[in-house]
C-alpha cells in the first residue's frame, strides 16, 4: 500500500486524494486536493467555471498522538453564477473554516463535557476558536424548527 492512500484512510476522507506527504518538526503535512475534477462554489457547491488559484491554505485535522496533521491544499476560486466569485468548497472541511470536519466535531464533542479552557489545552486551539467552532457544528447539526411548536415551558 502507497504511504498516500495509507494516510486517506486514517483520514477518512472519500472524496480527496493525497497527493504528498512531509513530515516536519512535530507535524505530518499532507498534499491534498479534491477528487472532483469541476471545482464547486464554497457557498451552494454548484459547479462552475475556475476563476484563478488561490494562495495554499493548511486545513487542521485531528493529530497521530501527539503529531499534527496538517492538509495543505491552493484551492481555486470559482466563477458561480449564484453567488459570485468564491473559493472552491473542499470536502474535507466547511466553507470559511481552517478546520476539518472531524476536528470540528471532535472539539464540540470535548466541550460537551469539559469546560472551554481544558478544551484549548487538549487540542491547542485559543479559547475564541473553540467558540467559533462550536456555533458552527451547532448550526449545522441542530435543526432551526427544533422549538417553533413549542408553546410552554415550565421552571
Amino acid at each position: 500500500m502507497r504511504v498516500t492512500s495509507l494516510f486517506r484512510r486514517l483520514l477518512g476522507v472519500s472524496q480527496m486524494f493525497v497527493s504528498s506527504v512531509q513530515i516536519e518538526d512535530r507535524a505530518v503535512l499532507l498534499g491534498v486536493r479534491p477528487r472532483w475534477r469541476r471545482a464547486r462554489c464554497g457557498a451552494c457547491g454548484r459547479p462552475g467555471g475556475v476563476y484563478d488559484q488561490a494562495e495554499e491554505r493548511r486545513w487542521r485535522h485531528l493529530g497521530l498522538g501527539d503529531v499534527r496533521v496538517w492538509l495543505v491544499y491552493a484551492p481555486r476560486r470559482v466563477a458561480c453564477r449564484r453567488c459570485g466569485v468564491r473559493v472552491e468548497r473542499v470536502p474535507w472541511a466547511p466553507h470559511r473554516s481552517r478546520f476539518t470536519w472531524d476536528f470540528e466535531e471532535m472539539v464540540a464533542y470535548l466541550a460537551q463535557g469539559t469546560d472551554k479552557t481544558q478544551v484549548c489545552r487538549l487540542m491547542g486551539i485559543g479559547w475564541r476558536t473553540v467558540g467559533e467552532i462550536i456555533e458552527r457544528v451547532v448550526n449545522r447539526n441542530l435543526d432551526p424548527t427544533r422549538l417553533s411548536q413549542l408553546r410552554w415551558i415550565g421552571i
